[in-house]
């Protein structure tokens, strides 16, 4: 049986809003992303919006947005 590996999940995280042809490959460099901690949501990146969570049927039908 293999052994269980433990690797760090908080550290060295970079974001960058898009798709980027390579981006998945391990050699990709993404230095000019924003370093950043998480827990994060890619939705703090855009300015506030307050009717946003209005555009979310889920929440409509939830009664949440008038």
């Amino acid at each position: 049986m293999g052994s269980r590996v433990i690797m760090p999940f908080k550290t060295d995280w970079r974001f960058i809003e898009g798709n980027y042809a390579g981006a998945e490959k391990m050699d990709y460099n993404d230095e000019h992303w924003r370093l950043l901690h998480v827990p994060h949501d890619w939705s703090i990146e855009k300015s506030f919006d307050p009717h946003m969570a209005c555009n979310d049927e889920a929440l409509k039908k939830e009664g949440t947005c008038s």
